[in-house]
């Protein structure tokens, strides 16, 4: 709840909820005040109100935002609140383990139209071998959760073949909008090409690693394929996420039937393994109005098989390892390009082979990152940490020859973080002028806290180095950074970015600091492929 922020536009202004507490505030001021004040960015108005003035569609969209612990809060202590707050805590159930499940199916269907009715979201995600003892609980919330919207099951093959009442319920929802199922089978292909459900978000995971069921025997097992998955999801065409992870199942064969298409497709993740990777036509011709595209594997550098006839025209995102999108071959215009690799570079070692080993993947890790960035030509480029620093690392040649692949490049997002503090120095006196060279308007770095003893000196110093830069963005901290794979390529807020403006004279240039609420405002514009970053003059933004 702390991460997210709720913008209430009325008519008055402009209320933002960060937490619970801000409830609570403005919960006790309306109601002890006879008039309030409301601040929003362009106006301040005074009007004599109470909380319960908001109507309740404004009241719930506040709930919303609340976590299921604090709204059963909110609910327990707050007599006005009481119903919103107990819509939202009953909408969302998770069920990690068989005590989870008991409580629930005791809790819920002890009262059926005033809890059961606002579930809307629902995980399964309990250990296979306690799924016996527990099916019919399942099947039961199944059958009488109506309302339901989100389902996302684990060994969801199991409980299908375990209890078929679990299958015909699911059959039976009709308001389902996202749906998730791991280790899926062809018993649960067939619930899900049967759906009287329309939704908008599918993902599909296979069986992970050399999986066996401890609890299905070996003769029951109906484990599905990429054709049998694809031909699954064929009557559901609203789709407009769609995640497939075939990695472990059986070899793919060319998928022949050029019915197989889903034009309302924009997101695609697909992780998948050099023995089963689809042909990349075939990804073409099935999502031809693609969008976003999320590639796990193959991490095995193999030559896509056949010529590659069919491209899209373009592409806002593609996230990937260089390895796996050089097997899938995306040449065209791609917005956004984030990177990652998790093969680190061996450490230096006196004996030759091993040496030998080391350099070539160090070789082959930055040939296959220029090569990709050369035929996708990206605006916007992330690099994860083990690219940027384990193999670009300080070496200018790497990033000159990195940035001349990219000329349309206005903003750079490299995670620094591997960098000891001495080698931050280094790489500051060497990439930098590779930069100036380069048309980036806005730079993102990772930096560790350790890496720099006065991180707001950096700003200055590189503003003075890259003329070319507008906008410059530092997050000094430890922690895992938000990946913008989470959000299809848009920029993630996080609290931990500090921003920078470069004002500019005819005699100097200075880094003025920005609130973390311009900033990000910036940079979601910037990520969005309908802004154009590369033919405008951000300086005059």
């Amino acid at each position: 709840m702390s991460s997210k922020r709720c913008a209430l536009k009325m008519h008055y202004g402009i209320v933002y909820i960060h937490s619970i507490q801000d409830i609570s505030h403005i919960f006790k001021g309306w109601k002890a005040a006879r008039s309030s004040y409301l601040y929003c960015q362009e106006f301040r108005v005074r009007r004599s109100m109470k909380i319960f003035d908001l109507d309740e569609d404004i009241l719930s969209m506040v709930v919303s935002y609340l976590s299921i612990s604090e709204a059963r809060e909110l609910s327990a202590t707050a007599r006005g609140f009481h119903a919103l707050a107990r819509q939202r805590a009953l909408s969302e159930l998770v069920l990690a383990s068989p005590t989870d499940l008991t409580k629930a199916h005791a809790f819920m269907l002890l009262d059926i139209p005033n809890r059961l009715r606002w579930l809307r979201d629902l995980r399964v995600d309990i250990d296979e071998r306690f799924i016996l003892h527990h099916t019919n609980h399942l099947a039961d919330l199944l059958e009488n959760a109506h309302a339901l919207q989100n389902i996302h099951v684990t060994s969801s093959e199991t409980w299908v073949w375990s209890e078929p009442r679990i299958g015909d319920a699911l059959l039976h929802l009709e308001n389902l909008r996202r749906i998730g199922f791991s280790q899926v089978g062809q018993r649960v292909l067939k619930v899900v090409s049967s759906m009287r459900s329309c939704p908008v978000q599918v993902d599909l995971h296979g069986p992970s690693g050399w999986y066996r069921s401890p609890v299905m025997p070996t003769k029951d097992s109906q484990p599905a394929d990429f054709a049998s998955l694809m031909r699954s999801i064929m009557p559901h065409q609203r789709i407009n996420s769609l995640d497939l992870s075939l990695s472990h199942l059986p070899l793919v064969v060319r998928l022949l039937d050029a019915a197989l298409q889903w034009s309302t497709v924009v997101h695609l993740t697909i992780s998948v393994s050099f023995k089963n990777a689809p042909f990349p036509d075939e990804l073409v011709r099935c999502f031809p109005n693609l969008r976003t595209l999320r590639v796990h594997g193959p991490e095995i550098a193999i030559s896509s098989p056949g010529q590659r006839q069919h491209f899209w025209p373009k592409l806002d995102y593609v996230h990937g390892s260089p390895i796996a999108i050089g097997y899938w071959n995306t040449s065209c215009p791609v917005y956004h390009l984030s990177l990652y690799t998790h093969f680190a570079v061996p450490a230096p070692c006196s004996r030759p082979h091993l040496a030998a080993i080391r350099d070539s993947r160090a070789h082959d890790a930055v040939e296959g990152t220029i090569s990709v960035i050369q035929q996708v030509s990206p605006v916007v480029l992330t690099l994860n940490s083990s690219l940027a620093c384990d193999f670009m690392g300080l070496d200018d040649h790497h990033w000159t020859t990195m940035l001349q692949s990219a000329p349309r490049l206005r903003l750079l997002d490299i995670d620094l973080r591997r960098l000891s503090g001495e080698q931050f120095l280094r790489w500051k006196e060497r990439v930098p002028a590779v930069l100036a060279c380069s048309g980036v308007v806005c730079l993102l770095l990772g930096i560790h806290p350790y890496s720099v003893d006065d991180s707001h000196a950096i700003p200055q110093q590189l503003a003075e180095a890259v003329p070319s830069l507008s906008y410059i963005a530092i997050a000094c901290t430890s922690y895992p950074l938000v990946s913008d794979a989470e959000s299809y390529g848009m920029f993630c807020e996080d609290s931990s970015w500090g921003w920078w403006r470069i004002i500019e004279t005819e005699s100097w240039r200075e880094a003025q600091a920005l609130s973390p609420e311009h900033g990000a405002q910036l940079a979601t514009r910037f990520y969005s492929p309908s802004y154009h970053l590369e033919e405008r003059q951000v300086d005059g933004q």
